[in-house]
Parts: structure tokens; sequence; C-alpha cells
């Protein structure tokens, strides 16, 4: 009796969609704590953003991942990158890097979405 959500599988994208995760997070934990301008609850905020997609990489490597949780993801990404933008676009550089990253990171999630559900419509 194997039951297939015990063991994840991870192949080639998803390796590249989880060190992507990492990139993201370690991007906005640079921010939180190492960023001179960075100030007061900004930091905080980072520091949140950083921790959710450092959550988001260990739920994937757990029986806890669910496919909707990449759309989930991608929906988080594209939210910070619409506050950046609505923001006035502050640390550009580094928000050019975070969008560059960000928008392969988003059509990935989305590609592993739809695998996974197709996968699972065929099974």
């Amino acid at each position: 009796m194997s039951d297939d959500r015990s063991r994840p599988t991870i192949g080639p994208v998803e390796v590249v969609f989880l060190a992507l995760t990492l990139c993201l997070a370690g991007i906005h934990m640079y921010l939180a704590l190492f960023d001179p301008t960075t100030v007061g609850n900004r930091s905080g905020q980072f520091l949140l953003i950083a921790l959710a997609f450092l959550a988001g990489f260990v739920v994937r490597l757990t029986p806890l991942w669910h496919s909707l949780l990449y759309l989930l993801g991608a929906a988080f990404a594209l939210f910070l990158g619409a506050l950046w933008l609505l923001g006035g676009t502050e640390r550009f550089t580094i928000g050019l890097v975070t969008g560059a990253v960000a928008s392969v990171f988003v059509a990935l999630a989305l590609y592993l979405f739809v695998r996974e559900e197709f996968t699972a419509v065929e099974a």
C-alpha cells in the first residue's frame, strides 16, 4: 500500500522552481536584514515575505503539498510586483532583478500547476 502523496517527486523543473523560491526568499531576507535603506516596519514586512517563500519551499518537500499552492505562490509574487510598481518602484535595480526572478517563478508555477492537474485528470 503505497501513497503517492507521501513522497513528493521532484524533477528538474521543480528544482529550478525551488531554486527560484529560495532566491526570492533570499532577496527579501537581504532587504529585511542587511539593506541599510530599509527602515522601520518595512524591515518586518520584507522578513515576513521571505518567511512566506521559505515556508512554501519547505511545504513543497512534504506530503502536505497540493498543486493549488503553485497558484497561491504565483498570485503572491504577482501581488508583490504590483505593490512595488504602485509604491513608486523603490530600489529600482534590485526591484528589476526581483521582477525578473519572480516572472520566471510565476511562469514555472503556472506550468507546474497545469502539468500536475493534467496528470491528475489523466490518472
